[in-house]
């Protein structure tokens, strides 16, 4: 079984993060690895919520299959998918990391299935863990800079001066994952 293990700091709270990495609309347009996003079951996020994934890995486009298999939000949530007769899962962890930050920690692992997958463990290891790795860190890198994005924009409307927002009346608007402060949007005064 091989095993991977990604942790990356983000300068926004474990609840935008959340948000971020379940925004299953948006993945496509907010994780450049991420060709398409066909959602197979309705939102909120939530156990066996399951989707077709369309990825460039390699050089080539994959299509995989995903489903949430444990959600405990704004804290952790797992995915897991059967490819190439292998099973792999990935659990993501948030983690508080002093004022308004999150310690994101994806831990992916791979187990062979089938005597094919079997027999092939021993190269699919080596090649899982290197581009496994590489998929894993790209995709952390854009989750920082959409929820980077995401908490200078609520920081700013929350300071009341940014953004076009001079009054400071802020609404907050559930995300498509059901976790709010994620989007926020300016009131006019009452």
């Amino acid at each position: 079984m091989a095993c991977i293990a990604i942790t990356k700091r983000i300068d926004a709270p474990p609840e935008t993060v959340f948000e971020v990495t379940t925004d299953l609309q948006r993945a496509a347009e907010q994780v450049r690895g991420i060709k398409k996003i066909e959602l197979l079951t309705t939102l909120p996020v939530c156990v066996g919520t399951r989707w077709r994934e369309t990825r460039k890995m390699m050089g080539h486009e994959r299509v995989e299959v995903l489903e949430v298999t444990a959600f405990d939000p704004p804290h952790s949530y797992t995915v897991g998918c059967v490819s190439c007769g292998a099973y792999l899962e990935t659990t993501f962890r948030f983690a508080a990391a002093g004022d308004q930050a999150t310690e994101l920690t994806l831990n992916a692992r791979m187990e062979a299935r089938t005597l094919m997958a079997t027999l092939m463990s021993p190269i699919g290891s080596l090649m899982f863990g290197a581009t496994m790795r590489r998929c894993l860190a790209d995709d952390l890198e854009d989750v920082k800079r959409v929820a980077e994005s995401r908490a200078a924009a609520l920081s700013g409307h929350r300071s009341g001066a940014a953004e076009g927002c001079p009054t400071g009346n802020v609404r907050r608007i559930l995300g498509t994952s059901g976790v709010s402060a994620a989007r926020v949007t300016c009131t006019a005064p009452s």
